[in-house]
């Protein structure tokens, strides 16, 4: 469920996404507080305050506490614009534009200023700058000098995450698996380097060949292929030797870069150089950083190596026909001329069986 730029594959959270949803419902109750709704919420479960500011309390509803939870999301991306400067609490309220707690990062020490209108002066109504390089420390004093300042009009509340300040559930939800990714990264230190953000996983998604080959990539940079010695790993008790040859144990770098079948459709294709240097690395990270970082065609040529051979290593443990490497060698030219809108000479002779599966797999 993680985001595709941090190794997941972007499926919803549905614990977050639910609590994006009732930060909506907060939103709205922030925004519309003369909504009937509203009023029967705050007369019943917060009189005198905000919604932003209310309080579990023993004998609420169901559908209350949930309304809160939401809240809770809603103060982590709300933002003050500021209009007045009324009632807006210079030390407690969200209202600096910045991605961190959106409030001042000077201590408030002694200082007895408390609303966001006194920093205006009321004769020019803009800013007083000298109070403000008084009581603030540079880099909150350049935030707030910069900030536009209407006398006529309300403080509003905006979503610090659009350029509009609209909310969104999508735009809550993101701040929410945020905020969770930061609260986990500064309670443990992480020492994989698959837990995290890497600009590798983008590449991974902008390959230039089919959604399946891409999700391929993704699970053997995971190492989280059926393979025998991942399957005994995991507690089954099965035959570790390799499906294709039947000499040597199967893992990851024997099946794909050691198996004498293997070994030629590399050859084939030009790679051996390529291959041997992917056979010497000791992990299915190493693999891939090293592949996506290849020349542009290259890199295509074997990442569909990689898939071919898999599906040709499942074919012949279900019992299949086998093919001859330079049939294997020449689906993949034509997979990579299909992208690429090359042609291919046919450059060996092909079996029947060859050619009909290789022109099955054709289709994306």
């Amino acid at each position: 469920m993680k985001s595709k730029r941090e190794g997941g594959l972007g499926f919803r959270d549905v614990h977050d996404f639910n609590l994006a949803m009732l930060a909506k419902q907060g939103w709205r109750l922030c925004n519309n507080p003369d909504s009937l709704c509203a009023r029967i919420l705050k007369a019943k479960y917060h009189p005198g305050v905000s919604c932003l500011e209310a309080k579990p309390r023993g004998g609420m509803s169901y559908t209350w506490r949930s309304i809160l939870r939401g809240l809770e999301l809603v103060k982590l991306g709300m933002v003050w614009r500021v209009g007045d400067g009324h009632n807006l609490k210079i030390w407690k309220d969200p209202w600096l534009p910045r991605d961190c707690s959106r409030r001042p990062i000077t201590p408030r020490g002694s200082n007895i200023i408390s609303d966001v209108s006194e920093l205006i002066n009321p004769v020019t109504d803009d800013w007083d700058q000298q109070l403000v390089r008084d009581i603030f420390w540079e880099e909150d004093q350049k935030i707030i000098l910069a900030l536009p300042l209407n006398e006529n009009w309300p403080n509003l509340l905006a979503w610090h995450y659009d350029s509009k300040g609209i909310f969104s559930v999508k735009g809550a939800y993101k701040v929410c698996r945020e905020d969770k990714l930061r609260k986990r990264a500064h309670g443990s230190a992480q020492s994989n380097s698959n837990g995290s953000e890497d600009p590798l996983w983008q590449k991974i998604w902008n390959l230039n060949c089919p959604s399946k080959v891409k999700h391929f990539v993704w699970r053997f940079a995971q190492n989280s292929h059926p393979l025998r010695s991942n399957l005994i790993r995991r507690g089954m008790r099965i035959d570790p030797k390799c499906p294709v040859c039947n000499r040597f144990d199967e893992d990851g770098g024997h099946l794909f870069f050691k198996c004498k079948t293997v070994r030629h459709i590399w050859s084939h294709l030009q790679l051996e150089t390529e291959r041997v240097k992917l056979a010497s690395m000791d992990s299915a990270w190493s693999v891939v950083g090293f592949i996506l970082h290849a020349q542009e065609e290259k890199k295509v040529t074997m990442v569909f190596i990689l898939w071919a051979w898999w599906s040709e290593r499942n074919n012949i443990r279900e019992g299949g026909t086998r093919r001859l490497a330079s049939g294997i060698s020449h689906s993949i030219r034509l997979h990579v001329a299909e992208f690429y809108g090359i042609s291919v000479e046919l450059d060996c002779p092909l079996n029947d069986a060859a050619i009909g599966l290789f022109v099955m797999e054709d289709i994306p």
